[in-house]
């Protein structure tokens, strides 16, 4: 089958036409969309706002007017003159800043028929024919404290429930006219007020222009009859679209609706994708010819380091590439390939090195194995079982224990960090402490014991590096237990029959505390007594049981720690100290999950068994 080839310009070329191509059309996809998406948006938001702020407007006015007659009602006292210059003082002090256009106030008798009292309009006849024309009777204001009604000259009747200043019943009737900052000029934006039925009250004046106010009335109702205060919906009128919104007045049954058409509202936006597409275009072909002339001298280069790197591959690590005068990535692929070249053979060498390094520090490892104890100890009156696990391939953590007679001697350390310098020290501290436990012949032979054992640790660390330690001393006829701890973690002792709560049932070992080891100062020992009980567990640890984390983040914590210490001390396993450290230490390293197998910290845990069998003859006191 006959391949085709073609040269790297053209690859070049066709790379970028389609990679310009793939971005005009997402451009135009996802750019057309976003504006669109933007502009819809900005358009309900603006539109929701314009009423929102009209109503505020309008519904200011109309508590102004509230408050207003209030107080004027406050003025009438009937019968009396001066009662009536008054108020007719007052009305036109705010006439003009409230827009009214003229005021009755009116009182009822008999409860059937009003009777005017005061006529405040300029145009007496007029303000009389409106009321006439409302049709509002002593009733309406019984079951309203406010009454609205068909607008009248292009004002907005409003009705109030007063009382004089006798606290007498009176009716206001007022002619408000909104004012001119809410329905003048607002481009294609339509906005009216409607009462509880529907009807246009007042609004813009080309607010029904090309649309059928009956069907904008039907449509308004739906508005009313939704039971929200306010919204926004969409609504067509023949092939017209447009986004209606509507905002509900507290005060009085008045709503007032602001609507646009989507088509003249989308017109500029339309236009911009317009425009931005007719420049991706002339972008793309720009960008087609400055390819082809610059692509030339590119894929010269490249040509030229291609044939370098088959002659590598055929072995010829001599051949090496022009770089030029360039400053550009085919310039640094140049030299990168120079530098390649260069490194090889020393990179070769290194690898070589590296596996004798690797190989060497696996024999450390199988040697640091060695420190450790190969078997646990069992005897009828105590067994010790412990295990460790490294942070890295030669740990810091170090244990161990030794029989001399009728004492048994374990001992826990902890250098600070780990890897090949930390496990220098353990060697230094397990061929001390190998070399004193020869020597050790009782209690008075602890002191020299871990003198030793400092004096190890601070050679090997050369006064950089300390080791913390545990040391016990346990006569295994009588169950005593001499405890010297090098700034070290306390152990735990659970005594069986100890409180209720499990993992309360704990004994800390404290005393007999001193310096870390090689911390280059002066150390007396002084252990620390503790009489041991058949039933009885001894737990000693390093850092990492409580230090390590796991996957979330989080360290064991050691309340439940001391739990599970106490359910498996108490448990049918607390005879075989194997048993329970086997147990406890499954449980952390599932707990560190993925982590156990490069743990933050080396970890060690050591655990000591009396059995309930024991026969201890613990000494007179």
């Amino acid at each position: 089958m006959l391949k085709l080839r073609f040269p790297i310009r053209l690859k070049i070329v066709a790379l970028i036409v389609t990679a310009l191509t793939a971005s005009l059309l997402s451009y135009i996809f996802v750019g057309t969309s976003l504006i669109i998406e933007d502009k819809t948006s900005y358009i309900y938001d603006y539109n929701v706002t314009e009423v929102r702020a009209a109503s505020d407007i309008i519904g200011g006015q109309i508590e102004r007017v509230q408050s207003m007659v209030r107080a004027l009602g406050s003025l009438v006292r009937a019968g009396n003159p001066n009662s009536a210059t008054l108020v007719r003082d007052f009305y036109n002090e705010h006439e003009q800043r409230l827009a009214l256009d003229g005021l009755i106030l009116a009182r009822a008798p008999d409860g059937q028929q009003f009777r005017i009292e005061s006529n405040l309009s300029k145009d007496p006849k007029r303000m009389e024919s409106a009321l006439a024309q409302l049709g509002w009777t002593p009733a309406h204001y019984e079951k309203n404290e406010i009454l609205t009604g068909p607008s009248i000259a292009d004002k907005i009747p409003v009705g109030l429930r007063i009382k004089d200043s006798e606290g007498k019943p009176l009716a206001a009737v007022a002619l408000l006219g909104i004012s001119g900052d809410v329905f003048q000029s607002r481009g294609k934006f339509r906005l009216h007020v409607i009462d509880a039925g529907a009807k246009h009250l007042v609004g813009s004046v080309q607010f029904f222009e090309g649309l059928n106010p009956e069907k904008v009335q039907s449509f308004e109702k739906t508005l009313l009859d939704s039971g929200f205060s306010s919204g926004a919906r969409d609504w067509s009128s023949g092939s017209d679209d447009f986004i209606v919104a509507y905002q509900r007045l507290s005060s009085v049954p008045l709503t007032v609706v602001g609507m646009i058409s989507k088509k003249e509202s989308f017109l500029a936006a339309e236009r911009l994708v317009q425009r931005s597409t007719i420049l991706g275009l002339s972008i793309l072909f720009l960008a087609l010819a400055f390819t082809w002339i610059f692509a030339k001298s590119l894929t010269q280069r490249l040509r030229r380091t291609w044939d370098a790197t088959q002659k590598v591959t055929e072995g010829d690590f001599s051949v090496r590439v022009d770089v030029g005068g360039g400053n550009d990535e085919v310039t640094g692929l140049a030299l990168s390939f120079n530098k390649m070249a260069d490194r090889i053979n020393e990179l070769m060498a290194q690898t070589a090195e590296k596996a004798r390094m690797e190989k060497e520090l696996e024999t450390a490892q199988a040697v640091q194995k060695r420190f450790f104890p190969v078997t646990s100890f069992s005897h009828g009156n105590i067994s010790i079982s412990g295990k460790a696990l490294p942070a890295s391939e030669c740990a810091g953590d170090w244990w161990q224990y030794a029989e001399q007679g009728k004492y048994l001697i374990v001992a826990v350390g902890d250098v600070t960090g780990h890897g090949v310098s930390s496990a220098l020290v353990t060697a230094a501290a397990y061929g001390a402490f190998s070399i004193s436990i020869r020597s050790f012949t009782g209690l008075e032979s602890i002191s020299g014991l871990v003198k030793n054992l400092d004096w190890a640790v601070r050679a090997a660390g050369g006064g950089q590096t300390n080791m913390t330690m545990l040391i016990s001393v346990i006569h295994i006829e009588t169950g005593m237990m001499h405890v010297v701890n090098a700034g070290h973690r306390l152990p735990y002792v659970f005594r069986k029959g100890g409180r209720n709560d499990g993992h309360k049932s704990f004994v800390v070992l404290s005393g007999g505390e001193m310096p870390p080891l090689g911390d280059n100062v002066e150390i007396t020992p002084e252990p620390a007594l503790f009489q041991l009980q058949a039933g009885d567990v001894i737990f000693w640890y390093t850092d990492g049981l409580v230090e390590c984390v796991n996957p979330a983040g989080s360290c064991m914590n050691k309340t439940e720690l001391r739990a599970h210490m106490a359910q498996l001390a108490a448990s049918e396993l607390s005879d075989s100290a194997e048993k329970v450290c086997t147990d406890l230490f499954q449980n952390f390293v599932q707990f560190l999950g993925v982590n156990a197998k490069n743990p933050d910290d080396d970890t060690t845990l050591v655990v000591g068994v009396v059995p309930s069998t024991a026969r201890l003859t613990p000494p007179q006191s």
